[in-house]
């Protein structure tokens, strides 16, 4: 399931002073260096939208730029407090993948098997 070992291909969608630079998400293979559990996931986020990991379980959200969707004349969704949490119990807090099995943020990405806007 891991390939692309040591071969980062992750670009994160980062906030830098209050404008969001936008990059295309990506479906990737993700191994930690923790524990060496292999799981897949979704990093980066699309034009309109940005990932977030909840914080017990790592699963992955996404969430709209509001930023983004003013830009093109559109109005976002808004975010309720509801939407931050997951079907765990965790809250959709981090902004970078964690492992489902043992939460350690350590992870090494692998190839991308897709990418999404």
């Amino acid at each position: 399931m891991f390939a692309g070992a040591g071969k980062p291909s992750i670009i994160f969608t980062h906030h830098a002073i209050g404008i969001v630079i936008s990059r295309m998400g990506q479906g990737v293979d993700l191994k930690c260096r923790k524990c060496g559990h292999e799981f897949f996931g979704h990093v980066g986020g699309g034009m309109l939208t940005y990932v977030q990991y909840c914080d017990r379980c790592g699963k992955s959200k996404d969430l709209p730029h509001a930023e983004s969707f003013e830009q093109r004349g559109m109005t976002p969704r808004e975010i309720k407090p509801e939407d931050l949490i997951c079907s765990c119990g965790g809250l959709f807090e981090k902004s970078k993948p964690i492992c489902p099995s043992c939460q350690s943020d350590d992870i090494q990405q692998g190839r991308a098997s897709y990418l999404y806007d």
